[in-house]
């Protein structure tokens, strides 16, 4: 399979992904375990609604998000020198897997797995 990057990655690993396989579209979120569970507190606590092209603050270190260009771009790490960019839609999927709990469902999956299409 051949994913198909979102957007120019800002660091080794885009931050989605997107492929079909026969009759399924495939979306691959690439984030630190960390900053998941740093997003998915801030969704849930409602702090990242309605983002705007302004920054909005979400941990006491600084990890930010805003609106840019059709994209939500998450910074984090020292002085914002990673970030991650996803679509709206896929932001919006994401936030919706967080509000229904899914991201404190997810199961833990080896290389082979990731490999597999």
């Amino acid at each position: 399979m051949s994913w198909l990057a979102t957007a120019p990655p800002p660091s080794a690993a885009p931050a989605a992904l997107v492929a079909r396989h026969r009759g399924e579209v495939i979306i691959r979120v690439r984030l630190p375990w960390v900053i998941c569970c740093g997003l998915a507190t801030a969704t849930r606590a409602g702090l990242l609604h309605n983002l705007t092209s302004a920054w909005r603050v979400w941990t006491p270190s600084g990890s930010r998000s805003r609106l840019d260009d059709g994209e939500v771009v998450h910074a984090y790490g020292y002085l914002h020198g990673r970030e991650a960019r996803l679509p709206v839609d896929v932001w919006r999927a994401l936030a919706a897997a967080i509000y229904d709990g899914l991201l404190d469902r997810l199961p833990a999956v080896d290389a082979t797995e990731i490999a597999a299409p």
